[in-house]
């Protein structure tokens, strides 16, 4: 018998009351059968619908803070070092190497292990937004999840993250990402302007679902 799709969203914050498009893709997924589960890298704003409460979205937060203060988070290094080697070594290890830059040594790579506990290998890894992606990169290096990865682009981190970093800043992502979405044919050419591979760049537009917004006769 085959099981369900294992599939792990990575979301800047969530649940984000500006994000309803990110909230409905949960559902969705949700209600088609996915065993997702969704990794909040901070915490969100927003409250709980009816319907996510209903589909259980709240109990498949895999809560973290990347941006707890630097004491804070290094405070919690020994425990939470501790901790993974108990459930997973070489990630515990790979969690503070050198090599994973500041984001290792800080502690914010463990507190994302703490987040996502078991870990392990998923079928699909899909990020929300450029900068999640670059930081998953870490995640997988460190060996803490595993799984082919699929990055959602919206605009800012198309736009603004390049002019402000120049075009490497997803040079990694680009070489790595099994396939980039952006929102739109002008994402796209970006996209594609920036050095990403333009056969694992796709347009996946967004939707919504009619029932939620009844008409409303205005006249």
């Amino acid at each position: 018998m085959k099981s369900n799709p294992r599939i792990l969203l990575v979301a800047g914050g969530f649940p984000l009351a500006s994000e309803t498009f990110v909230r409905e893709q949960c559902l969705q997924l949700v209600e088609r059968g996915v065993d997702l589960e969704i990794l909040a890298l901070r915490p969100g704003d927003g409250t709980w619908s009816e319907r996510e409460r209903a589909a259980g979205i709240p109990d498949r937060i895999l809560p973290a803070n990347i941006d707890r203060p630097t004491w804070a988070r290094l405070s919690m290094i020994p425990h939470r070092f501790v901790s993974r080697v108990l459930r997973d070594p070489a990630s515990a290890f790979g969690a503070l190497h050198p090599a994973r830059g500041w984001r290792g040594v800080s502690g914010q790579l463990l507190e994302i292990a703490a987040a996502v506990g078991r870990g392990g290998r998923y079928d699909a890894i899909h990020c929300e937004f450029g900068p999640m992606g670059r930081i998953m990169l870490e995640v997988i290096d460190a060996g803490i999840v595993a799984g082919p990865m699929s990055v959602a682009f919206y605009g800012y981190d198309i736009t603004r993250e390049i002019q402000k970093h120049g075009d490497q800043v997803y040079e990694k992502l680009f070489e790595r990402a099994s396939i980039l979405l952006p929102n739109s044919e002008y994402l796209a050419t970006r996209l594609r302007d920036a050095g990403a591979p333009p056969e694992r760049v796709r347009v996946h537009r967004l939707g919504i679902r009619l029932e939620d917004f009844p008409f409303v006769d205005r006249r």
